[in-house]
């Protein structure tokens, strides 16, 4: 059986999460004609500014999440993962994290937006 891990990324992960982000959102270059923000994002600079958690299977990054803190809500910027493992729950596990990092159970509040925008999923530290 594979180990499933779940840890705060790393600066060292940088060109990984450029990898996952990347073919997660490939399929969607063709639809609006550019790559999604996330694609071309510095992960170098971003891991510095944004927390990042990773879900690995086998050692390798199957989905992250990043969040950041703002206007006392954590907020999800983008949670991509791999194909092969977005049926197996890796996509809800880490959509789950805000109200881990929290140490509450947080309300999760789905904002819906085209793709050209950052898609925010909210977990109010109030709630």
């Amino acid at each position: 059986m594979v180990g499933i891990e779940l840890r705060q990324a790393t600066p060292a992960d940088a060109a990984a999460i450029r990898s996952l982000t990347r073919a997660a959102y490939a399929k969607w270059v063709a639809l609006i004609g550019r790559e999604h923000q996330p694609m071309t994002a510095d992960y170098e600079v971003t891991l510095r500014q944004h927390r990042f958690d990773l879900l690995l299977s086998g050692g390798v990054p199957a989905a992250l999440i990043e969040t950041v803190e703002e206007d006392g809500q954590l907020l999800t910027r983008t949670s991509p993962s791999r194909r092969a493992f977005s049926a197996k729950g890796s996509a809800e596990c880490c959509l789950r994290m805000p109200s881990v990092l929290l140490g509450i159970s947080a309300k999760c509040v789905f904002v819906s937006t085209p793709i050209s925008a950052s898609p925010k999923i909210s977990s109010s530290m109030n709630s």
